[in-house]
Order: C-alpha cells, then sequence, then structure tokens
C-alpha cells in the first residue's frame, strides 16, 4: 500500500464528530497492520484523536513514544510519510492549545515530508494547516494566502486524496474573504463549494456549505436559494 492510499484509508476511517470511537478503530487498525510503519502511523492517528477532545497530555504522550521509533524505518516512502504524520499531530497539538507559533514549523516539516513520501493530500492537509495558524497569527490576508496555494495544488493534483481537498480549501478562502469584509467574492466561493459538497454525497458537509451559501446571501441582503 502506498502512502497516499494509506492516506485515503484514514480518511475513511475518521469520524470528526466522535473521536473517542476514532480512536477505537485506529487502534484495532494499528493492531492489524502488517508492518511497523503502518502500525505507527495508524497511532499517530489514535494521537490526533486525544488531541480533538483536549486530552492533550495523552496526545503528547503517544507522539514521544512514535518518536521513538522513526530511526527503526528504512529511508524511503513509508519513513517519510511516518514523519510527515508526526510532524503534522505535533502541530495540531500545539496549535490546540493556544501556541500556533510553535505549532507551524511543524506544519513545514510535515509538507515537506508528505511531498517526499508521495502523500500529496496530506501535503495539502499541511498546506491548510499552515493557513489556520497564519490567520491566527497575522488575520485573514495571511490565511487566504496559503489557502489559494492548497487550493491550486489540489486542484492540478491527479491524486483523489489531494483533489478531494478542493471543498474543504473553497470554503476555507471564503471565509477568509468573509472575514475580511468581502461578502461577495465570499458568496462565489462558497458557492463552488457546495457543487464540491454535492458531488461528494455527504449530507452533513453539504448542509454546512448550504448554510456558509446561506450566510453570505444574508450580508449581501439576498434571498436564499433551495436545491
Amino acid at each position: 500500500m502506498t502512502p497516499s492510499q494509506l492516506e485515503a484509508d484514514i480518511y475513511q476511517a475518521w469520524d470528526f464528530s466522535d473521536p473517542d470511537a476514532s480512536k477505537a478503530v485506529f487502534l484495532e487498525r494499528a493492531e492489524a497492520a502488517r508492518s511497523v510503519s503502518t502500525r505507527q502511523i495508524w497511532l499517530t492517528q489514535a494521537a490526533r484523536a486525544d488531541g480533538l477532545r483536549s486530552a492533550f497530555s495523552l496526545a503528547r504522550s503517544l507522539l514521544v513514544d512514535l518518536e521513538a521509533t522513526l530511526e527503526q524505518i528504512p529511508q524511503g516512502p513509508d519513513r517519510h510519510h511516518l514523519a510527515a504524520r508526526l510532524a503534522i499531530e505535533w502541530g495540531r497539538v500545539l496549535n490546540s492549545e493556544g501556541d500556533p507559533a510553535s505549532a507551524r514549523p511543524f506544519f513545514e516539516r510535515a509538507r515537506e515530508e508528505a511531498t517526499a513520501a508521495g502523500a500529496e493530500g496530506l501535503a495539502i492537509d499541511a498546506l491548510h494547516m499552515i493557513a489556520i495558524v497564519e490567520g491566527r497569527l497575522g488575520g485573514p490576508s495571511q490565511s487566504r494566502e496559503w489557502n489559494e496555494k492548497a487550493l491550486i495544488q489540489a486542484r492540478q493534483s491527479e491524486d483523489p486524496d489531494a483533489r478531494r481537498w478542493q471543498a474543504s480549501l473553497l470554503n476555507n478562502l471564503g471565509w477568509d474573504h468573509l472575514d475580511a469584509g468581502d461578502a461577495i467574492g465570499a458568496l462565489a466561493l462558497f458557492e463552488e463549494a457546495l457543487v464540491e459538497r454535492r458531488q461528494s454525497g455527504d449530507a452533513k458537509l453539504i448542509q454546512i456549505a448550504e448554510e456558509a451559501v446561506a450566510e453570505a446571501r444574508n450580508l449581501l441582503g439576498q434571498e436564499p436559494t433551495s436545491g
């Protein structure tokens, strides 16, 4: 299994509304993994689940343990993949703890390692996390620059795990525009994101996209649309 294929499996396994249940799935996948690197990568997601439920000490402890095993992995895509996952999850923990400045170098490293691994979707995830911390540090204009870079990469990619990021990035860019006072630009991006979400068939994500469109239309004094 390539790093890109494993990333697609990770995405499918996540239920972000229930990190406890997701963690149980990740522990099962780790136990069933056929290689050390795959096992450790699944465990990085258990650490991410801990971070999402604000169990930061547990997340940190697990990431420290996993980092100690990185040297066991031979040089190559699998090692780069594990290094990328460790870096991005460290960054997420730091950002969630309220330290975006310290988180940013981890996201940069995650992008580099994911690119070396051939996990383009994960590299885009790292770009999207850079956008988040830049937004916290410098406002929507800073966030917008990085979201645009990520969207360009997602659109140009032939990797399905990278291309699936388009809807999220369009949504994030829409909020960048809205936060900067550009409701017209935001509406165009939200509508484009909605088209992508409808193609995915995910009812929850479609509803979120529809709500964003409605928010922008409301700010512009426009009537909501149906369908």
